[in-house]
């Protein structure tokens, strides 16, 4: 009863997506949106309903200038529809058809386990919908999830890092050599421009800066997500930890969190929280990414060496040692 699809036409009464339409070329009249399982995304929505507000988040006044480049490659990430919404609540993006088809196909298991693990990392999706474009047969599949980020403005977060477990081409950042200590390199690049990689966490944070009773948790709900993704057979998913600088909040220190990895204080260093989550979760083992896999170890010239892409048992082994490497737990 939870996969039925329901189909409604956009209103045309909405003055700033007529016209953002029109400067694609498009009429709203053209334009049907197709919702996939709207009581089961309802009810992850209504988790969260003291976090976010889907309508006020995606008011498309307030979204204008996101929506105009979410095709760019300022927006979009290699030429996707992508952005986060004004309030950085939410993030919206399309997906493939055979992202589509596997979010059906494990939407059944992905709801028992996001219902039994309320504490589960991977990034709550809101939404799987489709725009078809009548003038020219187009047909565009998007998702509406929750934001890593969400309750940090986009001015309060210090460092974001996208961590997959290798360290084969997982560095953005260069640093000067003149000093050893992590806590002391100083940057070459601007920190708060660039999404660092394992190799830049490593450098620069070493591990989470969080009590034991954290670390222990995070593990816990790390190991649960991943044995979850390796039976949906999925791989190449990110651990993403945004680093938030409370003194840009306002804040002195954290309120009691809504979710258990939201605004954890760094013991270290109060000024400093974490927001961490699991995103891109819905990729398959493929022949696409069997070749993406062999270009990359050949390219290396050493079949062993542990290059982002694996296998999904491969992965998940990889991405569990990864959580305890960073916790020392």
């Amino acid at each position: 009863e939870y996969m039925g699809l329901d189909e409604t036409t956009i209103a045309s009464n909405d003055e700033y997506l007529v016209d953002f339409l029109a400067r694609e070329g498009l009429s709203v009249r053209g334009v049907r949106l197709k919702a996939y399982a709207p009581r089961i995304f309802e009810d992850f929505y209504a988790q969260d309903r003291n976090l976010v507000n889907i309508v006020a988040s995606l008011c498309t006044k307030l979204n204008e200038a996101n929506f105009s480049r979410a095709g760019t490659a300022d927006g979009g990430r290699g030429g996707e529809f992508f952005f986060f919404s004004a309030d950085n609540q939410l993030t919206v993006k399309s997906i493939s058809k055979d992202d589509r088809d596997v979010l059906l196909e494990m939407l059944p298991a992905y709801f028992k386990h996001m219902r039994s693990h309320t504490e589960s990392l991977l990034t709550r999706i809101y939404g799987l919908f489709e725009l078809e474009f009548h003038s020219s047969d187009d047909v565009l599949s998007v998702i509406v999830m929750q934001n890593v980020h969400a309750g940090a403005p986009t001015s309060s977060l210090h460092a974001i890092y996208d961590l997959k477990g290798s360290t084969v081409d997982r560095q953005v950042m260069t640093f000067t050599d003149t000093d050893s200590d992590a806590s002391t390199r100083s940057l070459k690049r601007s920190p708060s421009k660039i999404v660092r990689k394992d190799n830049d966490f490593f450098n620069v944070e070493e591990k989470l800066h969080l009590p034991n009773e954290s670390c222990q948790a995070f593990l816990n709900a790390t190991i649960r997500d991943v044995l979850f993704l390796r039976e949906m057979k999925l791989m190449d998913y990110s651990l993403i930890i945004a680093k938030v600088d409370l003194k840009q909040l306002g804040l002195e220190r954290v309120w009691q969190p809504d979710h258990p990895f939201r605004f954890i204080q760094c013991e270290d260093d109060p000024n400093f929280a974490y927001n961490m989550g699991i995103i891109d979760y819905l990729q398959r083992y493929d022949l696409g990414k069997r070749i993406e896999r062999g270009v990359k170890v050949f390219r290396a010239f050493n079949t062993s060496v542990n290059v982002s892409v694996q296998d999904p048992y491969r992965y998940s082994e990889r991405f569990i040692e990864l959580a305890r490497k960073i916790t020392g737990v």
